[in-house]
């Protein structure tokens, strides 16, 4: 198959634009250009990924990928040192979820292997951080009058902070515990479709999209526990919470 197939698949997103076009609204110009943006990207991380694959020090990538997570991640978190909070919990929910599965034997040590994993793990982190540190941000907000009640009897940051983790923790992990559920059956998500079109047996394929979906958990787990109490000592200055 050539190259240029893949582009007649652009007929499929303009088919989608269009309709959203005849609903009246203006959001398929927002779509329409989102469209482009994705192609252009996708292909520009195709040719990136050829040349990092095929060097011996294409582990130098990393760093690259965690400081765009990191960095859109505190534009979520919206507070001074909010940087510092997104880097810490998409470094430690990515490699703590991630690096385990190559001597576990799921996956090889490699470029091929360590890079896409790294790259989902990472995307996944900065979206849950970013839904756990909008809800405790909220909660901060509306309730403020809780937070200094509680401060007024004697209790430490932390303390307040877990007043509020429950829903925190509920927004945060609200995709990934969805995924568990309807995961296989409802859903075969895009590692397991990838391998089963590159000829890979199904059984195989679903096995390894099953270590995918725990890796992806534990990632997002790991990155809200993080947002949730670092960035919830952030947001005991009340300056910040309206940024």
């Amino acid at each position: 198959m050539s190259y240029l197939n893949y582009f007649f698949a652009g007929a499929l997103i303009f088919s989608g634009v269009l309709l959203l076009g005849l609903q009246g609204c203006k959001l398929w110009k927002e779509a329409l250009l989102g469209a482009f943006r994705a192609a252009a990207q996708l292909v520009f991380m195709g040719f990136l990924l050829q040349v990092v694959f095929k060097v011996p020090y294409w582990w130098a990538y990393v760093p690259v990928m965690w400081a765009v997570a990191a960095w859109t991640g505190a534009g979520r978190i919206k507070a001074p040192g909010g940087f510092w909070v997104a880097g810490l919990a998409v470094a430690l929910g990515s490699l703590l979820s991630v690096l385990p599965m190559v001597p576990m034997g799921v996956i090889s040590w490699g470029p091929h292997h360590v890079i896409p994993l790294l790259g989902m793990a990472m995307g996944n982190a900065v979206n849950s951080l970013s839904l756990a540190a909008q809800n405790i941000r909220q909660s901060f907000r509306d309730r403020w009058e809780v937070v200094e009640g509680a401060f007024a009897l004697g209790a430490r940051p932390l303390n307040v902070v877990r007043l509020f983790r429950a829903e925190a923790f509920a927004a945060g992990t609200v995709s990934a515990r969805n995924a568990l559920k309807v995961v296989g059956i409802v859903q075969i998500p895009g590692a397991a479709v990838g391998m089963m079109v590159a000829g890979v047996e199904p059984l195989r394929a679903m096995l390894f999209q099953m270590a995918i979906v725990y890796m992806l958990f534990l990632t997002v787990v790991i990155s809200v526990s993080i947002t949730v109490y670092l960035g919830g000592l952030l947001y005991l200055n009340p300056k910040f919470l309206n940024q």
